[in-house]
């Protein structure tokens, strides 16, 4: 796994769609998880995504890469704080906007438990304006109770030292 995961940059387009195919497969069954974070595909999935926002097929490329960082980000908190220190939080900020609106439902769950997720995280979501972030979410009646609840456990294990200057 790691040498394909490893190659995928090197991939022509329509081979790297391919092979996301494959990992987004693959994300689909928890034993293959501890595999699939073994073999960095986390920071491998992220820096492709950030590498081709500007390309033609990144539109294919965000199709596959979005639900693959759910499955493996989804009720793990070791693996959403290895995606927050891997600059997952722009990256989902951007996909929640209308260029990827299809996207949304596997961007939101993953950005409204990065707040549960631990210390590392937050801070990570408070330096990408995470707590305005959910309070805009406020207005979308579809996301009020994710957000609420998002707050909320912020608000519980709130760090003062964030707010030092």
């Amino acid at each position: 796994m790691t040498g394909v995961l490893k190659d995928l940059p090197r991939m022509l387009p329509a081979h790297q769609v391919t092979m996301l195919k494959f990992i987004k497969n693959l994300s689909m069954l928890s034993s293959t998880h501890e595999a699939l974070q073994n073999s960095n595909a986390i920071d491998t999935l992220i820096e492709l995504f950030k590498s081709t926002t500007n390309q033609k097929n990144h539109r294919d490329i965000a199709n596959q890469v979005l639900p693959t960082m759910y499955n493996l980000c989804r009720h793990n908190k070791s693996r959403q704080e290895e995606a927050a220190l891997s600059e997952v939080i722009p990256l989902l900020k951007e996909t929640i906007s209308p260029r990827y609106t299809h996207l949304k439902d596997f961007a939101m769950p993953i950005l409204c438990e990065l707040a549960h997720s631990g210390k590392v995280a937050r801070k990570m979501l408070w330096d990408a304006k995470g707590l305005q972030f959910y309070i805009d979410m406020l207005a979308d009646r579809n996301w009020q109770v994710t957000a609420l609840d998002a707050i909320f456990v912020w608000c519980v294990h709130l760090d003062y030292s964030v707010f030092s200057v």
